[in-house]
């Protein structure tokens, strides 16, 4: 008789945790390599000459953007997130943080932050409006999936379908506000 050749419960588990962990690991390194892109050298360039710089920055989704201004570049800390139906505060403990970085070597904008539980990053686009206001998308945004408490959870699934959402914002010295339709994500330097 040939010993049974199939692998038993304890093998096939293992195989599933070892796969998980990989891709754990894998999406760690991606919001690495996102969180190292955007903490680069954060100082605006000027362009050699005046009419040398560009007048539209081509971003990652084909829209044109204007370079974004210095008062959106920088962390802010994600204070609430209101929708129609209540205003959640960002839960206790480690801060909520949103970090827009300047344009990289690649003509990308890049943001990187962490939700409240995992982290996560992608790119940008932002075009100035009139006065304060002005226009906010993000492109696809990764992010790592570690579980967390629930609170922390719900309120950063609320904090990515905003991002996800968004449309304009508005931007004060020491107040950046996220309008995402049905949803306003407020944040502070």
């Amino acid at each position: 008789m040939l010993p049974n050749t199939r692998p038993g419960r304890a093998e096939y588990t293992r195989c599933t945790m070892a796969s998980t962990i990989q891709l754990l690991l894998t999406s760690t390194l991606c919001v690495g390599s996102l969180v190292a892109c955007a903490s680069t050298d954060s100082t605006p360039k000027a362009p050699s000459s005046p009419s040398s710089g560009p007048s539209s920055i081509p971003s990652s989704n084909g829209v044109n953007q204007a370079p974004a201004p210095v008062s959106i570049l920088g962390q802010w800390r994600v204070t609430s997130i209101k929708t129609v139906v209540e205003e959640i505060p960002a839960p206790k403990g480690e801060a909520v943080v949103i970090e827009f970085a300047p344009r990289n070597a690649k003509g990308e904008w890049l943001v990187a932050g962490n939700g409240g539980v995992n982290r996560f990053g992608g790119s940008y686009g932002f075009t100035p409006g009139e006065g304060a206001v002005g226009s906010l998308n993000f492109g696809p945004l990764l992010s790592t999936m570690m579980a967390g408490a629930s609170d922390r959870m719900a309120f950063e699934a609320a904090l990515l379908a905003a991002l996800a959402a968004s449309r304009t914002v508005t931007v004060e010295p020491k107040t950046l506000v996220i309008d995402a339709g049905d949803a306003r994500v407020t944040m502070i330097r």
